[in-house]
């Protein structure tokens, strides 16, 4: 039953995976990248040169032996006092009516034909960015990410999901294009922490390090 209903769902559409058995060391929540040289940080993410391939969404989705990369970009303002979140309306029912932190989506075939060149990092950010361009305005500003860590969550619904996290700082206006599905606006950390349990599990995941960071007196982008 839930076959027949995934295949009506998601039509032809193929999303890139990677076999779990690549990723199952990778712990639970958000991991952050800083604490590893560049090496190490290579070395890991060369399994998504390696290991991922196209399948169709219908067979990764609550499918325990895949893992569905999702690129996932978080919105701070300048000084970091700030986020842009959304609260999905429409969409995946596990989302909906909860805050996220993140912008984002799957890797699909068009974004093969966006690369720049033929690595790995290509592919992500290529699907990081058409994902953001997506969802909302950004007016007078290039989209400069910058890979902070990932984010899994092997304990709830979304556990055949892995996130790979950016943030990006900016300034200036933002507005959602897709106001059928979201709504946005700017919160502030005190705010956010108010409203823990009223996001989804990556974005506490994130919220719990932002909180480390800012109660060390410390930024997640120097």
């Amino acid at each position: 039953m839930r076959s027949t209903e995934l295949k009506k769902r998601y039509k032809d559409e193929k999303v890139y995976v990677i076999p779990n058995k690549y990723l199952f060391k990778v712990p639970n929540g958000f991991t952050d990248i800083s604490k590893y040289n560049k090496k190490q940080i290579n070395n890991f993410m060369s399994i998504f040169e390696n290991k991922g391939f196209f399948i169709p969404r219908y067979d990764a989705e609550y499918n325990d032996a895949m893992q569905q990369i999702i690129p996932y970009t978080i919105i701070l303002n300048k000084n970091e006092s700030k986020m842009y979140v959304s609260y999905r309306i429409d969409g995946d029912p596990r989302l909906n009516n909860v805050y996220s932190l993140g912008f984002g989506g799957h890797i699909n075939i068009e974004d093969m034909y966006s690369l720049n060149n033929d690595n790995y990092y290509s592919l992500i950010e290529s699907a990081a960015n058409r994902e953001i361009q997506e969802e909302i305005y950004i007016h007078n500003n290039s989209i400069n990410k910058t890979l902070i860590g990932f984010v899994r969550d092997i304990i709830s619904e979304t556990k055949e999901h892995f996130g790979i996290i950016y943030a990006l700082k900016f300034n200036n206006k933002i507005s959602i294009k897709e106001t059928n599905k979201l709504k946005g606006k700017w919160m502030s950390m005190a705010k956010i922490v108010d409203n823990y349990y009223q996001f989804e599990a990556w974005s506490r995941y994130i919220i719990d390090h932002l909180f480390v960071l800012h109660k060390n007196n410390k930024k997640l982008l120097e």
